[in-house]
Formats: structure tokens, C-alpha cells, sequence
């Protein structure tokens, strides 16, 4: 077993979501002071609108960064039990397969950024279709529609055309940064290892991957792929789930240990097979 833990654990947990509300929360209450202040409205409508947004946006966030921060204390744990004695099994590849297996990753990347490049202009056709969506009310309301009402809609789309866009634009600029880390880290490895344990695994290159919401596990290719499944609700609308696939290619030195390995996690997470 690896005594030390590397420094630093990447784990996937993060506060996406957390910033996310907060940025929904901001925007939200910008356009509804704009459009009080733009419509005339006073103090009195203002402090309304605070107690009534701010407080749903305020709780929102809360709940939020709670459930955010919960996350990644216990993955953080989950991964360092892994060097505590908690780990079941580890492998490692060999200089010589690791270097097929950076290849599939630069060939991975290289199609990748191919459908990066497409990006933009998906970003800039669906912001068009926002905006004009966000105009709807004006071309079907037509003169009904008071004038400072008209031009505060006219502003709105404008603002949620660009907003998209650049939303888009730098969403794609974070993925291409993410997958350039990955395969920088790959290729900069000779012959890393992996630690599996009952609730997720270290990949050296990779990080910590969790399995927390682990619903089925796999062997394919004559057991040379090993693909982990985890559940993800569909959302609170829905009582259905799916399962995301989460390969991992098996080195040629430990493909007799995959099976174990199978066995185990079904037994002890209790998994149907």
C-alpha cells in the first residue's frame, strides 16, 4: 500500500454549483432593481422586492453551499482513507503501456478540441435563439405594450444575447484548459498507479474519481476495460435515474486482478449482477 497521500488530493467535488447560484442570484435581482427603478418605482417597491427575492436567493445560496461544501469534505476523506489502509486494491502500468494509453488520450484530446472549435458559433446561434425568444413579448404585444416597457424588454434580450454568448465562449475556454491539464499530466507520468476503495478511486494522473452513488460495475473488452456506473437523478421533477459510464482501461499486468475486484464491489456495495 502507498503510505503518503499526494499533495495535493484532486477530487471532482467543487463549488460549481454554489457559484452558480450566486451568479443566478445576482443576475436575478439586478434585472428586477433595473426594472423597478426603470418603471418608476420607489423605495417602498424596492424594499418589498428585497425581502421577497432576497430572501428565497438568500436561503437558495445557503442550502447551496452547504450541500457544496458537505461534498467535498467527504470525498476529501473518502480519498484520503485510501492511504489509511481503507484501500482494497492497487495497480500500476507500466512505462510501456502507458504510453498506448497517453496515445488514446492525445487522440481523445485531439477530437475534442476539433468539436471545440464549433463551440462559438453553437454559442452564438443559440444566443440568437434566446434573445429572440426574449422578444416575443414585444413582437406579439406590439403598440399594447407601454413604450418604457417595450424598451426595458428590448434591453433584456440584448443583455441575455451577450450573456449567453460569453457564457458559452468561456465555458468552452474551461474545457479546453481541463482536458490540456489532463493530457499535460499524462504525459508528464511514467508509470502511475491507481488505488481502488469501497467508496472511489485514485487515478496518480487522474485524481480521486468517487463512487459514492455507485449503481453497477463491469468488465468488457476480454477484461481489459474496467467501467464503473453511477447513478444520477434526473431532478427533483422526476423520481427517474440514469447511469453515467465511467471507464477505466485495465493494465496488462493486473488484468487477472479485475475480476476480484468486480466481485468485490458487488458484494460489499451490494450491487445486482
Amino acid at each position: 500500500m502507498f503510505n503518503t497521500a499526494p499533495e495535493p488530493i484532486r477530487i471532482q467535488s467543487n463549488f460549481h454549483q454554489f457559484y452558480a447560484a450566486m451568479g443566478a442570484a445576482g443576475t436575478i435581482m439586478g434585472i428586477a432593481v433595473a426594472g423597478v427603478l426603470f418603471m418608476g418605482g420607489g423605495a417602498q417597491e424596492l424594499l418589498a422586492l428585497f425581502a421577497f427575492l432576497g430572501s428565497f436567493w438568500l436561503l437558495l445560496i445557503l442550502i447551496t453551499g452547504w450541500n457544496d461544501r458537505r461534498k467535498v469534505r467527504r470525498e476529501r476523506a473518502d480519498a484520503q482513507s485510501l492511504f489509511e489502509g481503507a484501500g482494497w486494491s492497487q495497480w500500476r502500468w507500466s512505462p510501456e503501456g502507458w504510453k498506448e494509453e497517453v496515445a488514446k488520450r492525445r487522440s481523445e484530446y485531439e477530437r475534442t478540441m476539433r468539436f471545440q472549435r464549433f463551440v462559438p458559433v453553437i454559442g452564438a446561434v443559440a444566443s440568437l435563439i434566446i434573445g429572440g425568444c426574449a422578444l416575443l413579448p414585444v413582437v406579439i404585444g406590439g403598440e399594447q405594450i407601454e413604450p418604457r416597457a417595450r424598451v426595458f424588454i428590448i434591453v433584456l434580450a440584448v443583455f441575455f444575447t451577450v450573456l449567453s454568448f460569453l457564457l458559452s465562449v468561456v465555458g468552452a475556454g474551461r474545457e479546453r484548459r481541463k482536458w490540456q491539464r489532463r493530457l499535460e499530466r499524462s504525459e508528464q507520468a511514467m508509470a502511475p498507479w491507481i488505488c481502488f476503495g469501497p467508496y472511489g478511486f485514485y487515478h496518480e494522473v487522474d485524481g480521486h474519481t468517487s463512487l459514492r452513488d455507485l449503481g453497477d460495475v463491469r468488465l468488457t473488452q476480454k477484461g481489459r476495460l474496467l467501467t464503473f456506473y453511477t447513478k444520477h437523478n434526473l431532478g427533483r421533477a422526476s423520481s427517474g435515474s440514469y447511469l453515467h459510464p465511467i471507464p477505466l482501461p485495465v493494465p496488462e499486468a493486473h488484468v487477472e486482478d479485475a475480476p476480484p475486484l468486480v466481485r468485490r464491489y458487488r458484494e460489499e456495495r451490494k450491487l445486482k449482477g
